[in-house]
């Protein structure tokens, strides 16, 4: 204990009298302004090299600051009952706070209880995002794909209100949408659509022939 005080007095001294010492005691090093705990010849003003435990007086928690309460670090490890815990580093800013949250193998960004791989409260900022598909519906330009008539789409949205194989608004308000399985059934409609306009552009012309043929009668 005698030990642990004696260190402790060492650094806040060097610290506040802005003293330059050099020395080693039992793996402390004070360099110039720079002091090492398990490293020699630090560079930095503090530098560790081995792993750092600390506890808090409650909920295991260690407070990191910067000495301006704009800005600080809190690191906490919350056990439950049945063992599972969560890792919360949370960091403050006087008005709001943002919590990235370790939780039964899920990581939660401003959400508490992460269910899912990455969950986020709040907007995502990307140059690309991948999704891996398990279809993709080239199905609809098979011969054996059985393409609705207009007819039976106008039917469908009469008394549906949306797009077959489309979710209603409802549903996507009330459970949101997955992006591959979307994309996947907006490229499907886009392929019928095709084949609409395919069809159509045959009528049309076999109409102008028809019309031609009439004419030179």
């Amino acid at each position: 204990m005698k030990i642990k005080f004696t260190l402790l007095a060492t650094i806040l001294f060097t610290t506040f009298a802005n003293a330059q010492i050099y020395g080693k005691i039992d793996g402390l090093s004070l360099v110039t302004n720079n002091v090492g705990i398990g490293n020699a010849s630090p560079s930095a003003s503090l530098e560790v090299a081995t792993p750092i435990f600390t506890q808090g007086v409650s909920n295991n928690a260690q407070k990191w600051s910067t000495g301006n309460p704009s800005y600080e670090l809190k690191l906490q490890t919350i056990w439950s009952n049945q063992g599972i815990n969560q890792e919360i580093i949370q960091r403050y800013n006087n008005i709001d706070y943002k919590s990235l949250v370790f939780y039964a193998g899920n990581v939660g960004i401003g959400v508490p209880n992460p269910n899912t791989k990455l969950a986020v409260n709040g907007t995502i900022h990307s140059t690309e995002v991948k999704v891996t598909a398990s279809v993709w519906p080239d199905y609809v330009f098979k011969k054996e794909y059985n393409l609705p008539t207009l007819e039976e789409v106008e039917k469908h949205i009469n008394e549906k209100g949306h797009l077959e194989n489309i979710p209603s608004e409802e549903e996507v308000l009330k459970n949101g949408i997955y992006l591959g399985q979307m994309n996947a059934k907006l490229l499907e409609k886009i392929e019928e659509l095709t084949l609409y306009m395919i069809e159509m552009k045959k009528e049309n012309v076999e109409m102008k022939e028809r019309l031609i043929r009439l004419e030179s009668k």
